[in-house]
């Protein structure tokens, strides 16, 4: 073809608005059903940006900081450096160090945990205090010279006020106020110990930080410019780790502070993914679906461009340029919609999720929505495209000017494209190259056998036409099936695939919405640790005689993770380079682990795999251990694999016979780690338990007698730290309620954008049914069953295979249990048959009123 020139771009941009001006109430609809169907994914995505935003603030809250540096010995110079090159320099910093000391008061003493924090600290408000109320950083002010500021539950159990001592170490503080709620209690679970907060300028004077002294020394980071927290997190942890192989640094963004929040935002970080990327198909295929029925209509002009002797580049390249125009036409309309349904979702939502900051469809995700959308229909249609070039004169007088529906393996090489853009853009959506992957090739599979079962049932609907005992009106439904074989099969496809889609929502909530939810049994108000031997006993003894329950005792042992299968945990090759998986398996087989045995399982736990070994060890071949599952995923643990962990110098082997589910919103005492009874029973132990049942205001009085008592078990008030879980994890199933009905909302949207183009296509049908003596709404009835011949196909279909689908994603994405309760669930599709008609009837009305004037156009 030679060179492109100017003058070539004017003549095709200069035909294309032509035709579209010459066709404006085609162009105008097709813009408002592509804009329907882009909208959905908008008001999704921004959705989703603004509730994760909000998430991301509390859990900011939580870790103190959007980045936290932690570790047992102070930072070296060379490492300080690597830090500094990688920090922003506007970045805040608040430093710590955290260590358990037994703090004296006027009667007794308490093991406490020791927060000698900078002036810098909070970088993020929540702290509240009793008189000061809450901390803000800059603004409230700070603690003085020999000030502290303690729990509620160290007030009670220590029996001192405001303005009393507190001797710490060799020095003496004065009580400057009560913290009543602190958000970081959850930062790794829940504090072993009440807090006392005092200056870092302090530590010196109490003489507690030694030689050998266990420490914990943490630097926080509050970014003042955007920054890419994940990927800064892995690059300074490659760094660190690196510069000090044997140092236990850990850096961690404030998304995984806590495991039961980094559980629970993984779930919706994976669900809110899926949703947008369910919503995004969706979108690409309405958008495919009208630029091919958009072909269709406009094929006779093509064909008399290439009569008169127009270049066979001319008709892709005015096509393509006319799509071009169309979809940015819907996506300004798009924008337009979201940004007026968003401000009113945002004020719905006020009472459920609270406010969420900055509810609004950016414009780089608009325009990337529009290029997907737009590219992805533009691909889809080359291989009619590629036909265009080869137009002839002859194609005029063909009594239904239509493009054959054969294909050949050229062709569909041609569809390999599309493929490959719906696989990157569902890894980037999901921000994880494996469940983009599986996501990605799952919709591709069921295009691919939607396809394939098509063309066999459009047989069976023609042999059904010939059967005598069928009404005029469904015969002719089932003839009109066949006249086109081509639009028949993309409409069933269409609706088929987003009815597999749209059916996979409602499935997807359930089971997200069960995984997250609050417990039935009763939330525990104490946690007691550091439970000794000889005190079990008295302990239960003490809260059963005051009307409160004791759960269950667990013992716990700290051991370190030596190695696995043989090979050892520090010469074991890291990928420091993976993605968010790899991240979470660095830092889980790092850590120090928390060992704990019982004899049977609790009711939070299920087994998933293997078989749970509660008799007692008799010292033969290799105790048994349980994991649980997405702890034994995590680090790649499989059934049968062997253990080796370090106790207090001992070495015990283990081999893992079980996987376990745990159900951590049961706020039960749970371990990632269970070992065979008999093994560690002699072992350096504590035990931990909980509480219930205690009457609010006896809560104090009750904390204060048990340290009376036994002055070494540390008691922690849980109910304050629960109640925001609890509120945190309600907000984010009516979340995940509201995202799946605007999903569904716009898929509804896709759907009638296919019947009206499809009901378009009936006009001259339509006009010459009447001509025949028809009436309108004889012709609009034949019309409707025809479309609901279609849908009952694809919705039985789309059932199926979306529950299929929910299975897949539930066991492989999301690493859930699939229940009975998703198959009911499914049958709520049926409901998509009734809409799928209504919306038909919608969308026929104006092809309805077609009359034999329309022929003769």
């Amino acid at each position: 073809m030679g060179k492109i020139t100017r003058y070539q771009i004017f003549l095709t941009l200069r035909l294309a608005i032509r035709q579209l001006r010459s066709n404006q109430n085609f162009a105008l609809s097709m813009i408002l059903n592509m804009a329907l169907g882009l909208t959905g994914f908008l008001v999704v995505d921004g959705f989703n940006r603004s509730f994760l935003g909000e998430i991301k603030s509390r859990t900011r809250q939580i870790a103190a900081g959007d980045l936290t540096i932690s570790s047992r010995q102070a930072l070296t110079q060379p490492q300080l450096k690597i830090i500094a090159a990688k920090i922003p320099t506007s970045t805040e910093i608040s430093r710590e160090i955290s260590l358990v000391s037994m703090t004296t008061g006027q009667e007794n003493s308490r093991l406490t945990e020791i927060r000698f924090v900078d002036d810098n600290a909070p970088l993020y408000p929540g702290l509240q205090l009793k008189n000061a109320g809450t901390v803000v950083p800059h603004q409230t002010q700070p603690l003085g010279p020999r000030e502290i500021w303690i729990y509620r539950e160290l007030q009670s159990q220590l029996g001192i006020s405001i303005g009393d001592r507190l001797k710490i170490g060799e020095a003496d503080f004065k009580v400057k106020d009560i913290v009543t709620d602190d958000p970081t209690t959850g930062t790794g679970g829940f504090t072993f110990a009440p807090r006392v907060f005092a200056r870092l300028e302090d530590l010196p004077d109490t003489k507690l930080l030694g030689v050998g002294s266990r420490s914990l020394y943490v630097t926080h980071y509050k970014f003042k410019e955007p920054t890419d927290e994940e990927a800064l997190t892995k690059s300074l942890q490659k760094d660190l780790s690196y510069e000090a192989p044997n140092a236990d640094i850990r850096v961690k963004s404030h998304a995984t502070v806590t495991a039961e929040l980094a559980r629970v935002q993984s779930y919706l970080n994976d669900y809110l993914s899926l949703i947008a990327l369910t919503a995004l198909f969706l979108a690409a295929v309405g958008t495919s679906y009208l630029m091919r029925g958009h072909l269709q209509n406009t094929i006779k002009e093509f064909a008399i461009m290439s009569s008169l002797g127009a270049s066979p580049w001319i008709a892709p390249a005015v096509f393509t340029c006319e799509c071009v125009i169309l979809a940015a036409g819907a996506t300004l309309l798009s924008a337009v919609f979201a940004t007026l349904a968003l401000p009113v979702l945002a004020t719905a939502m006020v009472p459920i999720t609270g406010s969420l900051a900055n509810l609004s469809t950016p414009i780089s995700s608009i325009l990337r929505t529009s290029a997907f959308a737009t590219a992805s229909g533009l691909i889809l249609t080359l291989p009619q495209m590629r036909r265009l070039s080869k137009l002839n004169p002859g194609f005029l007088f063909q009594e239904s000017a239509a493009m054959s529906g054969t294909t050949n393996l050229r062709q569909n090489l041609l569809l390999l494209p599309a493929v490959i853009l719906w696989w990157l853009t569902a890894v980037y959506e999901s921000k994880s190259w494996a469940n983009g992957s599986i996501f990605a090739a799952t919709c591709i599979v069921l295009a691919m056998t939607l396809s394939l079962v098509a063309l066999p049932l459009l047989r069976l609907a023609i042999a059904a036409a010939k059967i005598p005992a069928m009404t005029w009106r469904l015969a002719l439904a089932l003839r009109l099936l066949s006249r086109n074989p081509a639009a028949t099969i993309s409409t069933f496809l269409a609706l088929a695939l987003g009815c597999t889609l749209i059916n996979l929502i409602p499935q997807l909530k359930n089971v997200i919405s069960r995984e997250i939810s609050r417990p039935d049994s009763s939330i525990p108000q104490l946690f007691m640790f550091d439970i000794q031997d000889d005190q079990v006993e008295s302990v239960r003894e003490f809260f059963t005689s005051r009307g409160g329950e004791v759960g269950t005792f667990h013992p716990m042992v700290r051991a370190r993770l030596e190695s696995i299968n043989g090979g050892a945990i520090d010469s074991r090759k890291m990928n420091f380079e993976g993605e968010r998986e790899q991240q979470q398996r660095e830092a889980l087989q790092a850590r120090t682990q928390n060992l704990s045995y019982r004899g049977q399982l609790s009711a939070s736990e299920t087994v998933t795999q293997g078989t749970f070994i509660g008799e007692s060890f008799q010292g033969s071949g290799t105790p048994a251990l349980s994991i649980e599952e997405a702890f034994a995923r995590r680090l790649d643990i499989k059934l049968g694999d062997t253990m080796t962990f370090d106790v207090m110098g001992v070495s015990v082997d283990g081999k893992v016979t079980s996987l376990r589910k745990v159900r951590w919103t049961s706020f039960e005492p749970n371990f990632m780690i269970l070992v065979q009874p008999g093994v560690l029973d002699d072992a350096p132990k504590i035990w931990v338990t909980s509480a219930s049942g205690i009457p609010s205001m006896k809560l104090d009085s009750i904390q204060a007698e048990l340290v009376r008592r036994h002055s070494n078990i540390s008691v922690v008030d849980i109910k304050s730290a629960v109640r925001k879980m609890l509120v945190f994890i309600d907000n984010t199933g009516v979340a995940i309620g509201v995202v799946a009905w605007l999903a569904l909302l716009g898929g509804a949207g896709v759907l009638y954008a296919i019947a009206y183009a499809g009901s378009a296509r009936r006009s001259r049908s339509l006009a010459i049914l009447k001509t025949l003596g028809a009436t309108t709404r004889d012709a609009r009835v034949s019309i409707i069953m025809e479309y609901a011949l279609i849908a009952v196909g694809a919705i039985l279909f789309g059932i199926t295979l979306g529950i299929l689908l929910s299975w897949g994603v539930t066991v492989y994405i999301l690493k859930a249990p699939w229940t009975i309760v998703e198959l009911w669930s499914a049958g709520n599709g049926l409901i998509i048959l009734p809409v799928c008609i209504m919306l038909a009837w919608l969308a026929t009305a104006r092809s309805a009123k077609a009359s034999i004037t329309s022929l003769l156009s």
